[in-house]
């Protein structure tokens, strides 16, 4: 059953990837956070207190990535950091007051500018474009569910 075609689709990926992209630069720019920053901050919004390896295991990144990106956030006063105690391999993660208030602006921009944006089409399309962004992890990510487990078990531990 092909529900589009190979070429038709291709575009429309590519479309879709652009657009993000752009929505991408356009937060760096407003914000000065990369998508990397906003991820780690909205990881740590959910998670109050993570272990650097899952963050890195969020991002699917290497430790020494994360590392540096927790050092500029750091720098920034978004996060603060802790060594477990008894355990000097761990480092505890969490967001400052600062880092708080930073990504619930970032999110508070988002919502306010799809939700004008949402005005220009009518309610059912509206209800469609929605849907369709709660689906789009079941279409691009098949290893999604693996991952909510993985942070189920981590907020359970802690």
């Amino acid at each position: 059953m092909e529900l589009i075609p190979h070429d038709k689709f291709n575009d429309l990926l590519f479309w879709l990837l652009r657009e993000l992209h752009q929505f991408e630069w356009h937060d760096v720019a407003r914000f000065n956070l990369s998508w990397y920053d906003m991820h780690v901050m909205k990881f740590l919004l959910g998670s109050p207190v993570s272990r650097v390896s899952d963050i890195a295991g969020e991002l699917r990144l290497p430790l020494f990535k994360v590392s540096r990106l927790l050092n500029d956030l750091s720098d920034k006063g978004y996060v603060s950091r802790e060594k477990v105690t008894g355990d000097k391999r761990n480092t505890w993660v969490r967001l400052t007051p600062k880092g708080q208030s930073t990504i619930r602006k970032v999110q508070d921009y988002h919502y306010e500018l799809i939700m004008n944006n949402l005005k220009s089409l009518t309610p059912e399309e509206a209800l469609e474009v929605l849907r369709a962004m709660e689906n789009v992890s079941k279409v691009m990510n098949f290893e999604i569910q693996n991952r909510r487990s993985a942070r189920q078990r981590h907020k359970k531990a802690t």
